[in-house]
């Protein structure tokens, strides 16, 4: 999902993506003209990482699993960070 995203983003013109990524796994073949990798490595707090990242973009849009309320604690998180986020209302996020 994050690659396709991704994809289709850096495809429009004038599109840069900061792209906030567990630095365990493997990093992505993006364009590093377009994209910048954000690590968050192993024992640091990946909440203050993602809104060091948020600080840096004029938009937000968080990929999480809609389950266990993870995608609305995600989209909270960044709804503090004043940024524009893109994502449904609250409501139907809290269903999933």
């Amino acid at each position: 999902m994050v690659a396709a995203l991704v994809g289709d983003l850096v495809a429009l013109d004038g599109i840069h993506v900061t792209l906030c990524w567990d630095n365990r796994l493997p990093p992505p073949a993006f364009p590093p003209d377009r994209v910048v990798l954000f690590p968050v490595g192993p024992g640091e707090n990946p909440e203050a990482r993602w809104r060091d990242a948020a600080a840096r973009c004029d938009v937000v849009w968080p990929i999480a699993p809609d389950s266990d309320g993870l995608l609305g604690q995600v989209v909270a998180l960044f709804r503090g960070t004043g940024r524009p986020v893109v994502t449904c209302p609250p409501a139907p996020t809290a269903l999933a």
